[in-house]
């Protein structure tokens, strides 16, 4: 594994376009990964601010998301087993069925989880479903995304492949996004 075990972390990013920055802290405790962070930017609705929580078990699998926006709007879900998602009451959300992975639209910190979980190889690729969440709907929406070993523990392309779109990434040693061109740029 290119990645140094994880200890508690601090980071934080700043959005390259409009107003927004993230913060946020990584930690291990018993067995499981929490990442919470406060995030602030602008979408179409206008400025807007959050904080989120993930819990993650040790492989890097996000078992659990809470995003709660300033303005009292809130997303809620749990992953029962793989691929299958709950809300906050405990309904099955249909349209995430077969969604291993969870993209917050706002955060560089969720592509961690993937490359972490998927641990490639130089060249190597793997295509998923993921729960994409836009946060100024907060209405998720299954979307398939591919990730590319282009140095290991460094360098990683992701590609939403509905849209075309792809960006190479650059990692640090915990697998934390320093680069992401065009979108985020690490502080801290």
């Amino acid at each position: 594994m290119p990645f140094r075990p994880l200890k508690q972390v601090t980071a934080r990013w700043l959005a390259l376009e409009g107003a927004g920055s993230e913060h946020l802290t990584l930690e291990r405790n018993d067995g499981r990964i929490t990442a919470t962070a406060v995030v602030t930017g602008e979408n179409a609705d206008g400025p807007f601010g959050a904080w989120y929580q993930l819990f993650l078990d040790r492989q890097w699998r996000i078992k659990a998301v809470s995003v709660h926006l300033t303005d009292a709007r809130w997303f809620i879900a749990k992953s029962r087993t793989s691929g299958e998602w709950a809300d906050g009451d405990g309904r099955t959300i249909e349209a995430l069925a077969g969604c291993t992975d969870v993209d917050l639209a706002v955060s560089p910190f969720t592509n961690t989880c993937a490359i972490r979980r998927l641990d490639l190889s130089a060249g190597e690729s793997q295509d998923l479903d993921v729960a994409f969440l836009p946060f100024d709907s907060l209405e998720p929406r299954r979307v398939r995304q591919r990730y590319t070993c282009l140095e290991p523990g460094a360098r990683y392309r992701y590609q939403n492949l509905a849209s075309g779109f792809a960006v190479d990434l650059t990692t640090d040693s915990d697998g934390l996004v320093t680069d992401y061109p065009g979108a985020f740029k690490r502080l801290s």
